[in-house]
């Protein structure tokens, strides 16, 4: 049996387009951090 990992996730709608969800072990604070450091304005080659 595998031990129990509290997992956190956080999603947001980009651009009134895309759905991101990030999920992991990390804290919410964390995961946030990680969605800001994204370079998310590659996504908008797909207009």
């Amino acid at each position: 049996m595998q031990p129990k990992i509290k997992r956190n996730n956080i999603g947001f709608v980009y651009n009134n387009r895309f759905r991101i969800d990030i999920e992991g072990a990390a804290n919410v604070a964390t995961l946030w951090k990680y969605a800001k450091s994204g370079n998310l304005e590659q996504l908008e080659i797909y207009k």
